[in-house]
C-alpha cells in the first residue's frame, strides 16, 4: 500500500493574514503540486 501525505491543518482565505488563493480549488492545487495526496476542509 503506497504511503498517503496529508495537510491536517490548513486555513482557508478567510482566516487573517491568508491568501486569498486558499479556496477549495487553490488548496487542492497546491496540495497536488506539493505531493500531497489527501486534504480534508470543511467549506
Amino acid at each position: 500500500m503506497p504511503p498517503y501525505y496529508a495537510d491536517l491543518h490548513i486555513h482557508s482565505k478567510h482566516s487573517r493574514a491568508c491568501s486569498q488563493d486558499l479556496d477549495v480549488p487553490g488548496i487542492a492545487q497546491g496540495a497536488k503540486r506539493k505531493g500531497i495526496t489527501v486534504v480534508g476542509t470543511i467549506v
